[in-house]
């Protein structure tokens, strides 16, 4: 691997752990798992909702339904 690659493999790991130790800490300051479920979900979706209307992606497929 390139020295490139190594420092973006190096980089979404660190993204990607911090992720989980900001979890911890929230987890042990009192925020309630479900809680912490919904708002990462409800964080995703507002992230990825322009990106797949942008795309067409909530577009009514015409003649899909096989009701």
């Amino acid at each position: 691997m390139t020295r490139r690659a190594w420092t973006l493999m190096l980089a979404l790991a660190a993204l990607w752990g911090a992720s989980y130790m900001f979890i911890e800490i929230a987890l042990d300051g009192g925020v309630s798992s479900t809680f912490l479920v919904f708002a990462r979900t409800a964080l995703g979706a507002l992230v990825l909702a322009p990106v797949a209307l942008a795309r067409g992606a909530f577009a009514p497929r015409a003649g899909t339904c096989r009701c």
